[in-house]
């Protein structure tokens, strides 16, 4: 049966993604290099496109695709914690991550919210990994990655903050004596990126608007009219800082206390469950003290 004839959907998002993912495996769309639904570039549906073209136009393929990836995102997790620190350490943040509620959610339902955390934590482990093995093969693997998270859902361009805060730190920590030797890392980094974003970088330069107009229209201090309207009905103000500080508070309390109030998640559970939401804090002194 046709995907939007099959009941089922949690959410209208859910069947949106559905159907642009299902144009681009009939080959209705020319080109992966483009925008598609929401404004997000066409090659963040393409992973579910290949889902219908392998296994049938049906819901089960659709959410079949983000559960593939959800247990992917554990076993790049389990590798990332054990490069970074052990093995012991990246057993329990991938066992930690396989029970958290709001990741099992995501990794269910046929949106397209899960490929941004799977790409993002695969780079970061790929930078890890060429910095710590002096990999050239990861460095412009990890560079590839990058243009990726360019195209999932839009928290992927979070790496676009976190790659450069690491690369910094490689930088400085290496010392002198290894300046040489990770600044050649960093240049086979940069030339994948390169080679793997400018097909989609002459998109997003010639329709600029495009690749911005989601964030235009959800800027908690931007946006639309709409937008603006709904900030004022739960803030009460405009004020930009007491929006953020009141937005800081709200985030922090969601991790332990509040649950998450949105449509397409809405669980008034805490977002990490107990045991994470006890040792989250716990481990943040730690470290703090180590440091």
């Amino acid at each position: 049966p046709a995907l939007d004839s099959i009941p089922g959907y949690v959410h209208d998002d859910e069947a949106s993604n559905g159907l642009q993912a299902r144009a681009i495996a009939e080959g209705q769309v020319p080109s992966l290099f483009g925008y598609g639904w929401a404004n997000l570039p066409l090659l963040g549906y393409s992973w579910d496109a290949l889902f219908f073209k392998l296994l049938g136009d049906s819901l089960l393929s659709l959410r079949l695709s983000s559960a593939v990836l959800g247990i992917a995102s554990v076993a790049v997790l389990a590798l990332l914690g054990g490069e970074l620190f052990n093995r012991r350490v990246g057993v329990i943040a991938g066992t930690l991550l396989a029970v958290a509620h709001m990741a099992v959610h995501f990794s269910r339902v046929g949106h397209h919210y899960i490929h941004a955390m799977f790409a993002v934590t695969l780079t970061v482990y790929l930078l890890v990994r060429a910095f710590r093995a002096s990999s050239a093969l990861a460095a412009v693997a990890a560079g590839l990655l990058l243009s990726v998270d360019l195209q999932v859902y839009y928290a992927g361009r979070v790496a676009y903050v976190i790659v450069p805060l690491a690369l910094l730190y490689f930088l400085v920590a290496g010392g002198r004596a290894r300046l040489r030797q990770h600044m050649l890392l960093v240049a086979w980094m940069f030339g994948g990126w390169v080679v793997g974003v400018a097909p989609i970088g002459a998109v997003i330069l010639g329709d600029w608007a495009s690749f911005t107009a989601r964030t235009r229209d959800v800027l908690v201090l931007g946006g639309t009219a709409d937008t603006q309207a709904h900030v004022f009905s739960v803030y009460g103000t405009h004020d930009a800082l007491t929006i953020l500080k009141t937005q800081v508070w709200r985030i922090l309390q969601t991790l332990n206390y509040s649950g998450d109030s949105s449509e397409q998640y809405g669980s008034w559970h805490p977002i990490l469950d107990p045991l994470s939401a006890a040792l989250l804090p716990s481990a943040v002194v730690y470290e703090i003290g180590r440091a």
